[in-house]
C-alpha cells in the first residue's frame, strides 16, 4: 500500500486472486482509511497542536459507523468490535476454520 500511496491514485482497482495477496491489500487499504478517518476527525474536533488532546478525542470515539460496521472505543482503548478469525496453519498454508468471539 505505501507504493500505491505514492502514486497518489484517484481509485485502486486490483484484479487478482488470494493467491496474489489480494486479502492482504484490502485489509490495509480498510485499516488504514478507517484509522485515518477517525484520526482526521479527532484533529478537526481538537483544531489545535494538542497531542493529549487528539488522543482523548480519538479515544473518545462512540459509534463510528465504518466499513467494519459500527463500533467505538472502550475505557481500555480496545475497540469494540469482538469477533475475529480463527485460522490454523494445514499444509503450510493458513486456512479460515471459523469466527471468534471474544469475550
Amino acid at each position: 500500500m505505501n507504493k500505491i500511496k505514492a502514486l497518489n491514485p484517484e481509485m485502486i482497482y486490483f484484479g487478482g486472486t488470494t493467491q496474489s495477496n489480494a486479502g492482504q491489500i484490502i485489509k490495509d487499504a480498510a485499516y488504514a482509511f478507517e484509522s485515518a478517518k477517525v484520526i482526521i476527525g479527532a484533529i478537526n474536533k481538537v483544531c489545535k497542536n494538542d497531542r493529549a488532546a487528539i488522543r482523548d478525542a480519538v479515544l473518545a470515539t462512540k459509534d463510528f459507523n465504518g466499513v467494519l460496521g459500527p463500533w467505538s472505543f472502550d475505557a481500555n482503548g480496545d475497540t469494540s468490535l469482538t469477533t475475529m478469525s480463527g485460522n490454523v496453519v494445514k499444509d503450510g498454508k493458513w486456512e479460515f476454520v471459523s469466527p471468534l468471539k471474544t469475550e
